[in-house]
């Protein structure tokens, strides 16, 4: 490596399929703030992307010199279950970074979260109830709690910025100036298009059974790329997904294990977070999601 090398000094870690992709690139638009390509670059959890080395990781940034903010937006910086040894590697390699960290309402965002994976084609079962009891970064996910406690141990607060979907939805330019002015840059950058929806689900498809079956032969991912150009594979994927017509369905019983085991870490973030106890209905079934509403508002994810 040549000259200094550039690095984060803040990270939009989480939660997954809470407005993430919305807050990245809105924030990407300020002209002090720099948001790498790709946004998720996931380097300190997944492992085929940590062993690229610093080196790789390092070079994402070097367009950023002249940036006052710097940021990584990989949600599964948020599973720290999952990737045990993420955190560590963050810290060391960014000791004095900023950590801004989204939530939303944690069944809305499970239905959300298990619509994606399938849309991505990871081997998630196709049972929603099934992903749920067999993926546990599903849950670990969702123990807000958990996940910003383990970050707190390292961080001090007045370096972690804790927002929530909700506020996002009704008010956007509100929680954009808070991050601006939390990143030391000029709060008050007027950011276009903040009501247009990002990653939304009226294109989604998730595998037909044929390519379902592939996905899960040895060597697939090779065999594909080394078959179908790069400029065929998306109506490859076309010719063998369907579009997903309606969110999961919640039954009791899976309801009732989902919230045995967030509960009390939900209500305990939103205790320390300043919301009320009611504020994510956990008594209920999931809330209609996108697949359920036209507004723009209830398509952000």
């Amino acid at each position: 490596m040549r000259g200094t090398i550039v690095k984060p000094n803040f990270f939009l870690i989480g939660a997954p399929k809470a407005g993430t992709t919305s807050v990245c690139e809105l924030l990407g638009a300020h002209p002090d703030v720099f948001i790498c390509d790709p946004k998720e670059p996931q380097f300190f959890t997944i492992p085929k992307k940590f062993k690229r080395g610093y080196g790789w990781y390092a070079s994402l940034f070097e367009s950023a010199t002249g940036h006052k903010a710097i940021g990584d937006g990989s949600t599964t910086y948020s599973q720290t279950g999952v990737y045990p040894d993420a955190l560590k590697r963050l810290v060391d390699y960014a000791p004095d970074a900023r950590i801004i960290y989204i939530t939303r309402s944690p069944l809305e965002r499970l239905e959300s979260q298990w619509i994606q994976w399938r849309y991505q084609g990871h081997k998630i079962p196709a049972s929603f109830s099934r992903a749920l009891y067999t993926w546990p970064p599903l849950i670990d996910s969702s123990l807000y709690w958990t996940q910003i406690n383990a970050y707190r141990r390292y961080i001090p607060d007045e370096r972690i910025l804790v927002l929530f979907f909700d506020d996002f939805k009704s008010d956007p330019h509100a929680v954009l100036s808070k991050c601006f002015e939390f990143l030391e840059v000029k709060p008050q950058a007027q950011v276009q298009d903040t009501d247009r929806p990002r990653n939304v689900w009226d294109d989604k498809h998730e595998d037909r059974i044929v390519l379902n079956a592939l996905r899960r032969l040895p060597g697939y991912d090779r065999l594909r790329d080394a078959l179908i150009p790069r400029a065929l594979r998306r109506a490859f994927k076309r010719r063998f997904t369907k579009p997903i017509q309606q969110r999961p369905r919640w039954d009791e019983q899976t309801r009732q294990w989902v919230v045995d085991r967030i509960g009390d870490d939900v209500r305990r973030f939103l205790e320390f977070y300043g919301k009320p106890a009611d504020f994510w209905p956990l008594d209920a079934p999931g809330t209609p999601t996108a697949l359920d509403s036209g507004t723009v508002a209830g398509r952000k994810a």
